[in-house]
């Protein structure tokens, strides 16, 4: 199993430090324009909206990385969060013109493709030379097995954040947006490393070894540790003003 938890992580959250964590202040009834970046269970969701991250319950299902209009419902309080997503009169973008454009980003032509370049156009992004360098960049570094869409998904996400199109990055925000939890392959490592140092294998080995492999359960330990701090941290509650 290989895994780039640094990279994930750089790659969920940009250059931002903990000193730059702001309380975002939501209004029910407030229409904002958020990103999907994760689905949780029953409808939960991580959401950027305004540069913070927002956990909240959606009403329904929206693809990872695409942008929507949301607003806040009434049902929203203290930490619980419900945002239903809105019909965006720019989402009736005819489709024709953006098929060459689709082609000039080193994209397949797709319905997922318009849809990614839609929502950037919608989100304010200007879909110019720079864009499409920056997505051609990002195609050409897509693995040989990387599911095109997934691929191209997070690659947008990577953009929205202002990251480098590298195939390191983009893994690593495929992998934080598709793939297991973070903490449970971080657990899995765990285990794998605490059935190595109670079985045979660790008594015929060397005491460097073996003390590489403490001390590398005592990191992913920590590791664990931090991504949940982390996580409380990014994902607390937004503070609601009176309508």
């Amino acid at each position: 199993m290989s895994m780039n938890v640094g990279a994930i992580m750089k790659a969920l959250l940009g250059d931002s430090q903990p000193s730059d964590a702001r309380v975002l202040e939501l209004k029910i009834g407030q229409i904002v324009r958020g990103v999907l970046l994760e689905m949780l269970d029953d409808n939960e969701a991580v959401i950027q909206i305004n540069g913070g991250l927002v956990r909240a319950k959606l009403d329904a299902e929206l693809p990872v990385g695409k942008g929507t209009l949301l607003q806040v419902q009434p049902e929203s309080n203290g930490g619980h969060i419900v945002l239903k997503a809105l019909a965006d009169p720019a989402a009736a973008l005819p489709d024709d013109p953006m098929r060459d454009v689709v082609k000039s980003f080193g994209l397949p032509d797709q319905k997922w493709s318009l849809e990614l370049l839609k929502g950037l156009k919608r989100d304010g992004y200007p879909i110019d030379r720079e864009t499409a360098n920056w997505f051609k960049q990002a195609a050409e570094a897509k693995p040989s097995g990387a599911d095109a869409q997934e691929w191209a998904n997070a690659a947008g996400v990577a953009f929205r954040r202002g990251l480098a199109p590298t195939e390191t990055t983009i893994s690593s925000l495929r992998q934080a947006l598709y793939g297991p939890p973070v903490g449970e392959q971080l657990g899995k490592l765990q285990a794998l490393l605490g059935e190595f140092l109670a079985g045979p294998a660790a008594s015929s080995s060397s005491e460097a070894a073996r003390s590489a492999a403490g001390r590398l359960q005592a990191l992913l330990a920590q590791g664990n540790a931090l991504l949940a701090e982390g996580s409380e941290e990014l994902l607390q509650a937004p503070r609601f003003l009176p309508p």
